[in-house]
């Protein structure tokens, strides 16, 4: 039986594209480890940026017992996140009752300019890695499968990640297949455990769990380069990126004058935790700086040591101190408590008790983290001088913030407890009339200050109109 040339060429067009899709369907490796990740960075020809999407992912999943995950973001709208239709067949069919979403976007869509939303964090807009600047901009993304509801947290069935073809590809906004990977449950959990939490593991805990070849001298170069609370992140990247040159270079351009968690080496500072030695400055009575210290070794204690606050870890000299005589205690200083204090182990000598040479230090002072208002807005409670103030960042190109928060105020707390109307009777103000202070960059940045002195569980909640709450702060520690 003989076939025309166009029955032919339309049966071979059908061949190639059931192949196609067949091809396309395929059983994606799954990524269940640590060991994985290294494995395949070492493989492939990933953008640096990926490992910071998998570490923000992982910590803004809820995993229980059963390793069941839910997603608590709207994949709709909230960090950059959008419908993904699978129309060129990357992935298998969604199953009944869910539908896939892309998340990743750092890039903001034109004419989004106030977007109702959640952003993504500063370490995921702006990681330090400086490769990330040159190459491989914006092409990672994470795809989720998720429940179709709107309401409440959404129960995930699959994530997968992957990268946008390379521009001179010519393959348009399509995924790369050969650059697409399931991620497990364990691998989520895993990367959990590198969170900037307080109660995370130890740098030495996660090192020898992951990679024994870091020494304590390495370890405290980490520290010196991503800065304490991005630490852990620093450590992953070293595990898992073996091979790559310029890794630990320091972004210079600071996007938050009073949030910039980049570190710039400036000597070789020795960290105390790396020494399994505990030194904090806390909150004390009366709005004071109180330094806490624990596990500082005896020996070191009978060849003289003083605790010492200095006002940052830039500072080069302070009179405020105290010689120690046991391996734990604390100091109840007369300096009113700011962001930035930092307590040092010193050693000292003589009748006089001079100070000497410095042992180690302990982390800067911080006050608790903001939090999303709004796409373009956020909430922070902050102390200056012992006194409880809220500070606001508003994204500088969202000139009508003052019309949408017209009616908007923020109140201080005594506990995450307390009804809407239970705040502190005074200590309140209308958003619109916190006073401008220092600019950020990409931010505005407007503060008010009460008259309250910090202790342990205030709280400031931002009310979007009446008693509406629309963001509350962590409890002060």
């Amino acid at each position: 039986m003989k076939w025309s040339r166009g029955v032919r060429v339309s049966c071979l067009l059908t061949l190639v594209t059931l192949v196609a899709v067949v091809c396309s369907q395929q059983d994606y490796e799954e990524l269940n480890s640590i060991d994985d990740l290294k494995r395949v960075f070492s493989e492939k020809s990933f953008p640096l940026h990926s490992l910071i999407l998998l570490h923000w992912f992982a910590n803004n999943v809820d995993i229980d017992n059963n390793n069941v995950v839910r997603v608590g973001f709207n994949p709709q709208a909230d960090f950059g996140s959008h419908f993904y239709g699978n129309y060129d067949n990357l992935l298998p069919s969604a199953p009944s009752g869910f539908q896939y979403f892309t998340v990743g976007n750092v890039n903001r869509p034109r004419g989004d300019i106030c977007p109702i939303s959640q952003s993504f964090p500063e370490y995921v807009l702006y990681p330090h890695v400086i490769e990330y600047a040159a190459t491989g901009r914006n092409r990672d993304r994470i795809i989720i499968s998720v429940q179709r509801q709107n309401y409440g947290p959404r129960r995930l069935d699959q994530a997968y990640l992957t990268q946008h073809f390379r521009r001179q590809d010519n393959q348009g906004s399509r995924y790369d297949p050969q650059h697409t990977f399931l991620i497990s449950p364990n691998l989520l959990q895993q990367l959990r455990l590198f969170s900037f939490n307080d109660n995370s593991p130890s740098l030495q805990e996660l090192r020898d769990r992951f990679n024994q070849n870091i020494d304590d001298n390495q370890l405290n170069d980490i520290i010196n380069l991503w800065g304490p609370d991005q630490a852990p992140l620093g450590l992953l990247f070293s595990i898992v990126i073996r091979d790559r040159t310029n890794l630990f270079g320091v972004c210079s351009t600071s996007r938050r004058w009073n949030r910039d968690l980049a570190v710039k080496k400036t000597g070789e500072w020795k960290y105390c935790e790396l020494q399994q030695i505990h030194l904090d400055v806390i909150t004390g009575g009366n709005g004071k700086a109180t330094i806490l210290w624990r596990n500082v070794p005896m020996q070191q204690i009978n060849n003289g040591a003083a605790v010492v606050l200095f006002k940052n870890q830039m500072d080069k000299a302070s009179n405020i101190y105290t010689k120690i005589k046991s391996s734990e205690g604390s100091f109840v200083t007369s300096v009113s408590l700011n962001e930035g204090l930092q307590a040092r182990l010193h050693k000292v000598q003589g009748y006089w008790e001079t100070l000497k040479e410095e042992i180690c230090r302990g982390k800067e002072f911080q006050s608790p983290h903001v939090v999303s208002v709004t796409g373009y807005a956020e909430l922070q409670l902050f102390v200056r001088d012992g006194k409880g103030c809220f500070r606001l960042y508003i994204k500088e190109d969202c000139s009508g913030w003052k019309s949408d928060f017209s009616e908007s105020w923020v109140g201080l707390y005594t506990s995450a407890g307390k009804d809407p109307e239970d705040f502190l009777s005074g200590q309140w103000q209308w958003a619109i009339k916190f006073q401008e202070a220092q600019d950020s960059g990409e931010y505005q940045t407007f503060e008010y200050c009460t008259s309250t002195t910090v202790i342990p569980g205030l709280q400031a909640r931002f009310m979007i109109e009446n008693y509406n709450e629309k963001a509350r702060t962590p409890m002060w520690r």
